[in-house]
């Protein structure tokens, strides 16, 4: 469980900025397609991204109010990858600006500053709009005007100038942690079930982590279910030897207590997911606050300490990522277990049974070397070798792509599975 200014997504507002680089686990930047990423695709160009792509059943209710919003998180997950983003505004997520595609060799301080250009260039675009502008307009301008259309009034657009956002894209996180989430998928389902919880909860850790068991945020948050270490010990040994949060068996049956504690606390699904990100006492203060327990007035006018973008916008990010795992499962079929059920199971009872090994790292397959030759960059030999260049550069050191020099050694890791 994260706080309110931790969710994955990387994102940063009017005024701030994102941070300047994610560790390499929570950041992967592999651009490789096959049957998902033309799926992904797919839903990015369709009809799909203006509706609902499945009914969600009582458990988890989408009213109308929140569709545009379920739609912006959909795009994020299908529609960008990391690489790029949305210029958007916050509150009104059906208001997108631009999309940016960031250079194939920029860094992160590169995008930084790209990102953060791009905000400033739209929030000066709504503020010369709010004082009457409206002929030879900069194409900032024309884009921001559009956006709004008939809505487009001085004061609309005076408060959507404080309100300018970029949403970094997550498509292809998705697309790996689909890939991935069968490792794991029927342990979550089983455990949920045995809570007499809904299955549909196991499309949560796409949210958290992208089923990145060694995912860690900058809140200090890790795992697959992203657990931060005061929650964490409610439920999981974390301590100098041993960090439970890291093993995806331990980790995902203390998510499964904690949702069940929420629910039975409050009551509702999309407040008890609201509380996973923002804390059960701090949802059961928004009811007292608004006088309902209705999802819609809450994250539309709940505003509360803590309560920002990320809680606003969790339950809805989660019908999104419910979405797009349904119709990559419909198209695609599960995902597949990197191991035999009964060898995943016996892993897992392992695991349990060793808690001491969950803080280490898993042994991965020994990594290889290339020779740079003159004119090659960080991402075509990342691209040659299957890897991400996010991973090639941090295994070798390098701050920047324009580090590479003719004649340098690097060392490859090993393909993502």
């Amino acid at each position: 469980m994260r706080t309110a200014a931790s969710l994955s997504p990387r994102e940063f507002p009017t005024g701030s900025l994102p941070h300047a680089a994610a560790p390499s686990a929570n950041r992967p930047r592999s651009r490789g397609r096959g049957a998902l990423g033309t799926l992904l695709g797919l839903l990015a160009l369709g009809a799909t991204l203006c509706a609902p792509l499945a009914a969600t059943g009582e458990a988890f209710p989408r009213p109308p109010e929140l569709d545009r919003d379920v739609r912006f998180w959909t795009r994020v997950f299908t529609e960008v990858d990391t690489r790029g983003g949305f210029v958007h505004d916050d509150r009104r997520l059906d208001v997108v600006y631009d999309t940016l595609r960031f250079d194939a060799d920029a860094d992160d301080r590169e995008e930084h500053e790209q990102a953060r250009t791009a905000v400033e260039r739209y929030r000066q675009a709504l503020l010369a709009l709010a004082e009457g502008k409206r002929t030879g307009l900069e194409p900032e301008e024309a884009r921001a005007l559009g956006a709004w259309g008939a809505e487009a009034s001085e004061q609309v657009l005076r408060q959507a100038a404080e309100r300018v956002r970029f949403q970094r894209g997550q498509a292809d996180k998705f697309r790996e942690g689909y890939l991935r989430s069968g490792r794991w998928r029927g342990h979550i389902e089983r455990t949920l079930r045995s809570l007499a919880l809904p299955v549909e909860l196991a499309a949560l850790p796409h949210v958290e982590s992208s089923y990145n068991p060694a995912a860690r945020s900058y809140a200090g948050a890790a795992g697959l279910w992203q657990f931060t270490v005061p929650t964490g010990k409610r439920y999981l040994r974390i301590d100098r030897r041993v960090d439970e949060r890291l093993d995806p068996y331990r980790s995902s049956e203390a998510a499964a207590r904690l949702l069940k504690h929420n629910y039975d606390v409050i009551g509702t699904w999309p407040l008890a997911l609201t509380a996973y990100n923002h804390g059960a006492g701090g949802v059961m203060k928004a009811v007292r606050a608004m006088g309902t327990d209705d999802i819609v007035t809450i994250v539309r006018h709940y505003d509360g300490p803590a309560f920002g973008f990320a809680s606003r916008n969790f339950y809805v990010s989660f019908l999104a990522a419910l979405d797009v795992d349904r119709q990559a499962q419909a198209r695609l079929g599960p995902p597949r277990s990197a191991a035999p059920p009964e060898e995943a199971a016996s892993a897992g009872e392992h695991a349990r049974a060793n808690p001491a090994i969950v803080h280490r790292t898993p042994r991965r397959a020994a990594t290889r070397q290339h020779r740079v030759r003159a004119g090659e960059t960080v991402s075509q030999i990342a691209a040659r070798y299957g890897v991400s260049h996010r991973d090639l550069m941090s295994l070798n050191g390098l701050r920047s792509p324009r580090q590479l020099q003719a004649g340098q050694v690097l060392r490859v890791p090993p393909r993502d599975s």
